[in-house]
């Protein structure tokens, strides 16, 4: 068995961490899920460091540095390395974003230089094939859901604002980082989970994909 994988995109209050989160329980000690990369961070010293630089400068309010780009192309560099390395154990996983995709479809609506875009193609062409779903969900729903996190007092990021504090510029990015999800995987499939229970959406994926029957 070679290492097969079912990635999970979406923005934010699409549902896909519930979703992640319910093909787990569907498949006890049958998958890995992971979020953001493809593998392990544990030896990835390069987002590391990016994540403490990210944590510093926002902490205080500052513009992350020059070069903080480039390390970010580092951190991604290695991570395709890694899950590529073909002594590297066989296992099926769920993955939960892909940050190589939604940092690129971000800096697509940036208007980021073409250096810098021009790289982050060159990376996700260097992306393992996997099965693909992609979430979405109405705007209201959205918003009931953000006001449901908001209850519960977990965490809300940036992006999670930007969907009150500029709605335009969220529903933006969803249609960039579709169309970027769908250009690298044309197989994927479009999921509303607007009118579903997690577990509903969690067999939808399961039972359509290819996936389900390896």
């Amino acid at each position: 068995m070679k290492k097969q994988i079912l990635l999970i995109s979406g923005m934010d209050f699409s549902g896909k961490s519930t979703a992640v989160e319910e093909i787990a329980k569907l498949s006890p000690n049958r998958v890995i899920t992971q979020s953001k990369l493809i593998s392990s961070t544990e030896n990835n010293t390069a987002w590391q460091k990016r994540q403490l630089i990210k944590s510093y400068f926002e902490s205080h309010g500052l513009q992350k540095p020059l070069g903080y780009e480039s390390l970010i192309f580092k951190a991604l560099e290695y991570d395709i390395k890694q899950f590529n390395d073909p002594d590297a154990p066989d296992s099926y996983i769920i993955q939960d974003t892909l940050f190589l995709l939604k940092r690129y479809a971000k800096n697509i609506q940036k208007d980021g230089s073409s250096e810098v875009l021009e790289k982050y193609r060159e990376l996700i062409a260097l992306l393992p094939e996997m099965d693909s779903v992609y979430l979405t969900t109405t705007p209201i729903e959205r918003v009931r859901r953000f006001n449901t996190r908001m209850s519960a007092k977990l965490k809300i990021t940036d992006t999670d604002k930007l969907l009150l504090e500029n709605p335009e510029s969220f529903f933006k990015l969803d249609e960039i980082y579709q169309e970027q999800v769908l250009l690298r995987f044309p197989k994927t499939r479009i999921i509303d989970t607007t009118n579903t229970t997690p577990s509903e959406s969690a067999n939808s994926i399961l039972n359509d994909m290819m996936f389900a029957n390896r």
